[in-house]
């Protein structure tokens, strides 16, 4: 009889152990890397000559959404000469160039899509995080305070998750467009480099699905003798579950207008994190 109860309280041990290592394993939060890379991404990766202001693929409707997570941006165009560009939000672009003269000259924003590369004077490949081709290009600030957010003014690039359920963005990686990076190491007639003592700024600030702020991060992306030009990791884990994040470049000389610098940065590799029996908030 002994026997007998030890080898059943050894197979509820088992069981238990068992159950145990299933519960755990389905509790296992879901990892994703939206890279915007891969055929389902081709069709929003803007052409032509790497500009939001003559690309056949942004227009006033432009809008991708990754399938995986649902991360979609905020687009908002606008209409200059008769074609429709970014006026604030996220265009996918695989353009890149270590070429500084190129976008030192008036009328250099109208080739905003290109990425900081040192190793390419001009290619349409090889200029993302690690090699890949396709990154995204954000465009947008606000410069004014919290009492005008979300706002007529507040024209920070956003991303947001449209099936509404919150999301860990445990990171990303950020680069300077080449634009960003001409104006502010070398000037220009119509924004000076920065000097001594002058920082761009980029911060971004999660929010759950009824717009309360969950926490902000920041990091410096230029500083005079100091600018980034390759891919470097970002951590936004301590935004927490989010809906949206609102990114937001600040600094640098300013006029009676506000920020002189280009308002250009990149971003890729942006890993999403979640429990998928979560329910939308």
């Amino acid at each position: 009889m002994k026997r007998f109860f030890i080898w059943g309280v050894l197979a509820v041990a088992l069981l238990s152990a068992i159950s145990c290592s299933k519960d755990e394993e389905e509790n296992q939060p879901i990892t994703a890397v939206v890279d915007f890379e891969g055929k389902e991404w081709k069709e929003f990766v803007a052409l032509n000559v790497g500009s939001t202001y003559s690309s056949e693929v942004v227009t006033a409707d432009y809008l991708w959404q990754d399938e995986a997570t649902s991360l979609t941006p905020n687009n908002i165009t606008a209409e200059w000469d008769g074609v429709s560009y970014l006026s604030s939000g996220f265009a996918v672009s695989s353009f890149n160039s270590n070429c500084l003269e190129k976008f030192n000259i008036y009328g250099a924003y109208l080739r905003d899509l290109y990425v900081y590369n040192a190793d390419n004077e001009e290619a349409a490949k090889g200029g993302g995080n690690g090699g890949s081709d396709n990154f995204l290009v954000a465009y947008g600030n606000y410069e004014g305070d919290e009492s005008g957010e979300w706002g007529e003014t507040d024209f920070r690039p956003m991303l947001t998750f449209a099936d509404g359920k919150a999301r860990t963005i445990k990171g990303c990686y950020v680069n300077s467009t080449a634009y960003f990076v001409s104006i502010t190491e070398l000037g220009n007639e119509f924004s000076p480099a920065l000097k001594e003592g002058e920082k761009i700024i980029l911060t971004a600030t999660g929010y759950d699905k009824m717009r309360r702020k969950t926490g902000s991060v920041t990091m410096t992306l230029a500083e005079k003798g100091n600018i980034t030009k390759s891919w470097r990791a970002w951590d936004l884990s301590a935004l927490g579950a989010v809906v949206s994040v609102r990114f937001n470049i600040t600094g640098g000389p300013t006029d009676e207008w506000g920020m002189m610098s280009p308002k250009y940065f990149a971003i890729d590799d942006i890993t999403v994190e979640w429990d998928d029996s979560a329910q939308a908030e």
